[in-house]
């Protein structure tokens, strides 16, 4: 199944706009220009991060939501590692997440189950651990002529 993903946009000197297209999700903007050129390095990697920290935290709190728990408060905090791949480039090699919830005693067994549901991962967990496919394309704007990929 495809789906919509999302449109980036420069807007002007390294500042990006980021287009979601969902009612849930405002619009962002990627202010590099206001951040020393030293310093405008990791944002992707903590969008990666914040997906699957998300990710996880939903599919955990609509499973507790679901068998009926009243969660008092959830949160979840992500680590980085990074290292290198095959050919020497840097790449994320592992996401910690640590997630805590606040539930009532009474419902501590079903934290258990949480535990099979962590162990087996949610959308985006599955998906970075299967390695997902990236297919690429540029082409040129079209100024009158084909605007094929080059």
């Amino acid at each position: 199944m495809k789906m919509k993903g999302v449109e980036l946009q420069e807007l002007e000197d390294w500042d990006f706009k980021i287009s979601f297209d969902h009612g849930a999700v405002n619009d962002i903007v990627v202010a590099l220009s206001k951040v020393p050129e030293d310093k405008r390095h990791g944002v992707a990697r903590k969008f990666l991060a914040a997906s699957v920290t998300y990710c996880m935290t939903g599919y955990i709190l609509y499973f507790l939501k679901r068998k009926g728990v009243d969660v008092s408060d959830i949160h979840t905090s992500s680590q980085i590692h990074i290292g290198k791949d095959e050919s020497g480039s840097s790449a994320v090699k592992e996401i910690d997440l640590h997630i805590t919830v606040d539930i009532p005693e009474k419902d501590l067994n079903i934290l258990e189950s949480c535990r099979t549901i962590l162990k087996n991962g949610c959308l985006i967990s599955k998906s970075l651990e299967n390695g997902i496919a990236v297919n690429r394309s540029i082409s040129l704007k079209n100024r009158g002529g084909t605007g094929q990929d080059h």
